[in-house]
């Protein structure tokens, strides 16, 4: 038995994002991203860490960039749905320019962990990061010729995401590192959801039990429930797997 999901732009479980305990997550990550100010500035706003903070031996960040943590990232990992949506709905107002800035944000966003991400996830965030960037040039030049167009390739920007996260949850276990692990299990679960959404298609049963066991084991690792790592690693594979089904999907939608 399978359901029709309608396109909504979201995912239904938005808590996932907003455990308190998220906020404090151990082990700060000292993974500098180089991104420029300005179009991050458009985007959101990023309060400067005391010069105390320093990491040791950290490179000179050249005039008009700015210095990240991964941890920032998680603060802001919703941010990409909120611009494809103001783009899709400026698209539908017939305002291009408008349309185009918010694809350019969301493609930041993806630019933020692209810089996080090795191998083939990172390839994958690369690939749509371009794709975005085009999109955005062609929605200014009103190019674009259906509002479906736009929808296949936000659900292929979230198909790299799920890579991206599901690729670092599996790694976070491995190191025994549950707090990292349970965002990251949670936003690819998270990210699977908003490209089935985007693209339109239906989420078969299978697919909807993975997501649901992603939550689960993310709330069970934050809680440092006993086995809790070593279960959610085959959790984690099951999350992978659904994402290769995903992939295959939107593939076969083009």
């Amino acid at each position: 038995m399978r359901q029709k999901k309608p396109h909504v732009g979201g995912f239904a479980s938005t808590h996932l994002l907003t455990d308190p305990r998220l906020d404090n997550l151990g082990g700060r990550m000292s993974l500098r991203i180089w991104l420029p100010l300005l179009t991050l500035l458009s985007a959101f706003a990023i309060s400067a860490r005391g010069a105390d903070t320093k990491a040791p031996e950290s490179p000179k960040v050249p005039e008009g960039w700015l210095l990240v943590e991964e941890d920032i990232w998680y603060q802001l990992a919703d941010e990409p749905d909120r611009h494809f949506l103001q783009a899709r709905l400026h698209y539908l107002q017939k305002e291009n320019e408008a349309a185009a800035a918010d694809i350019r944000k969301a493609a930041a966003m993806l630019k933020l962990a692209a810089a996080m991400s090795e191998g083939e996830a990172k390839k994958a965030l690369q690939g749509s990061i371009f794709e975005l960037e085009v999109l955005a040039s062609e929605a200014k030049a009103g190019k674009v010729r259906s509002a479906r167009t736009l929808d296949r390739i936000f659900a292929r920007a979230y198909e790299a995401l799920a890579a991206h996260n599901s690729t670092r949850a599996v790694e976070f276990l491995k190191n025994d590192d549950a707090n990292h692990a349970a965002f990251h299990l949670r936003a690819a679960a998270r990210d699977i959801d908003h490209a089935y959404a985007w693209a339109g298609l239906e989420t078969s049963d299978r697919a909807a039990a993975v997501l649901r066991s992603a939550e689960e084991f993310a709330r069970k690792l934050l809680e440092g429930a006993v086995g809790a790592v070593r279960d959610a690693l085959k959790v984690g594979a099951e999350v992978h797997e659904e994402r290769e089904e995903l992939k295959k999907a939107l593939d076969a939608a083009k």
